[in-house]
């Protein structure tokens, strides 16, 4: 059985003079211990895709038709108390853009040591030890635990967002984005935590990006979104091979991850 199953997904937006539909017959598969690597242009539906995934499809939206699985539980059919059960313990989305992801109101240590209270049952000093070990681990200086997130670098909001995902240790992680905005240097330093944080958790993976490079450095499948569709997917190696639609070419010709005739 698959870790995660998307199965003829539609997401509706009510409108006149009829409703859109921005996210039109989405099938994908992720299988355990996989990444799954999902391009397209801003637009595409690509992070509403991954809201629907977690159950946080912004209203009036509604998704219209089709099934998600996660390990054979049916997420369409559950409610919100459901969703938040699984959330975190489950299936973690780090969002796009660090800053909005955390609490500005909080210190990062007080949102990480949440994270073991809830989640672990530990006690208030034992969590925001773990809080710390985790930061260590993803190279941040512990003393961050007393930080808000606008005293740190997009960089290290990052960081603290892959701590969290440790943390956590859900089945599936869905990294929206997860370079934008940064510098060269600090993308590829993000990346080889990602990396890092695939050998570590017990699922998978689904990392979004309209970059193909980004993408192609850590999937091992490729799915190409355009205009609400997938257009075209393959391993990440066959890509250039079996690009059928233009908007994959496109991506292609744009990146220098792949050479369009390069043998896998």
């Amino acid at each position: 059985m698959s870790l995660l199953s998307i199965q003829d997904l539609h997401i509706t937006f009510p409108g006149r003079p009829e409703p859109s539909e921005p996210v039109r017959g989405l099938s994908l598969t992720l299988e355990s211990g996989s990444v799954l690597g999902l391009v397209g242009q801003s637009g595409s539906g690509k992070s509403l895709s991954a809201l629907a995934i977690i159950g946080m499809v912004p209203r009036p939206g509604r998704i219209s038709k089709g099934r998600i699985l996660l390990d054979g539980m049916d997420l369409t059919t559950m409610n919100q108390a459901q969703y938040r059960r699984l959330r975190g313990r489950q299936m973690f989305l780090i969002f796009q853009g660090s800053a909005a992801a955390l609490n500005p109101a909080l210190t990062v240590g007080k949102q990480m040591a949440e994270v073991f209270v809830h989640l672990r049952g530990v006690s208030w000093r034992a969590a925001r030890a773990g809080a710390g070990e985790l930061l260590a681990q993803v190279r941040v200086d512990p003393r961050h635990l007393g930080s808000y997130p606008f005293e740190l670098s997009g960089g290290m909001r990052q960081r603290v967002l892959v701590a969290m995902a440790l943390a956590m240790e859900p089945q599936l992680i869905i990294a929206d984005e997860p370079t934008t905005g940064l510098d060269v240097v600090t993308q590829g330093e993000i990346l080889a935590l990602f990396a890092d944080l695939r050998r570590r958790i017990p699922g998978g993976m689904i990392l979004i990006s309209h970059d193909l490079r980004v993408v192609a450095s850590l999937a091992d499948h490729i799915a190409v979104m355009h205009q609400g569709r997938i257009v075209d997917q393959a391993p990440t190696c066959l890509l250039p091979a079996r690009a059928n639609h233009p908007h994959t070419r496109e991506l292609l010709a744009a990146s220098r991850a792949f050479s369009l005739d390069a043998p896998c």
